[in-house]
């Protein structure tokens, strides 16, 4: 297959497989995703120069589909981070529940007053 050719049905892949695809079990998702990634990374590292008109009109297209994956990347990066900071809170918050007291401990020694 054509490397161009290759970038191109491989990003439009991608962008089909996360509009489409709202998988629950989301380390397969991210599995996909990487696999995805590295077939378009060999496709692209298999590019050479000059390129046919043919050839530049296809990578046009497919520069423009890559904004677009990247936005939805993008959005994909934003929800794993937002799920990632409510497992904190809720660690925190189990944390807080389990030993209430936690925060209140002095750890920094004690002040023992001399004067008589």
């Amino acid at each position: 297959m054509n490397p161009i050719k290759g970038v191109y049905v491989t990003t439009t892949e991608m962008i089909r497989y996360l509009e489409e695809k709202k998988e629950e079990d989301r380390e397969r998702r991210i599995a996909e995703i990487n696999r995805l990634l590295e077939k378009r990374q060999q496709f692209l590292d298999q590019i050479e120069k000059p390129l046919s008109g043919g050839e530049q009109a296809l990578a046009k297209q497919t520069m423009q589909l890559n904004e677009k994956l990247d936005a939805i990347l993008q959005k994909e990066k934003q929800h794993i981070q937002m799920d990632i900071n409510q497992l904190k809170v809720t660690k925190k918050t189990n944390r807080q529940y389990t030993n209430p007291y936690a925060s209140l401990q002095n750890t920094g020694g004690s002040f023992f007053d001399k004067r008589k």
